[in-house]
């Protein structure tokens, strides 16, 4: 994600030393885990906004911008991590293709070494 998100904010007209920023703002991190007595050693992170950070939800909200711009922008809305696709039509059949092309479309953008959200939770809801 690091190197995504630099490209991601360039593409996007930031300054240069901002994106620069921000890919030393993700690099050289490491966790480890403590359970109870019982401590992992330091593992490196390779990818990954750090949780409690206030600059990260800034920063996710800058890598999936792209997201709602895709297809019928004026149909795609987001909140935090979550992204709703307002598809609407004819028939139920004509929506259903829709709201299909569209996700397969955000499926499509998503990087194949990126977040399995896409995969994650899709719901669906019908208004007649």
């Amino acid at each position: 994600m690091c190197n995504r998100l630099v490209l991601r904010l360039r593409e996007q007209g930031w300054p240069d030393n901002l994106a620069r920023w921000t890919g030393s703002f993700m690099s050289g991190r490491s966790a480890r885990v403590r359970y109870q007595d019982i401590t992992t050693p330091t593992t490196p992170l390779q990818c990954g906004l750090p949780q409690g950070s206030p600059v990260s939800p800034i920063l996710f909200l800058l890598y999936t911008e792209p997201i709602y711009r895709l297809g019928n922008p004026e149909g795609r809305f987001g909140n935090a991590d979550d992204t709703a696709i307002l598809c609407t039509g004819q028939s139920l059949d004509e929506t259903a293709r829709k709201a299909s092309d569209y996700i397969q479309e955000l499926v499509d953008w998503t990087p194949p070494t990126a977040s399995h959200s896409t995969q994650r939770r899709q719901r669906s809801c019908t208004f007649h």
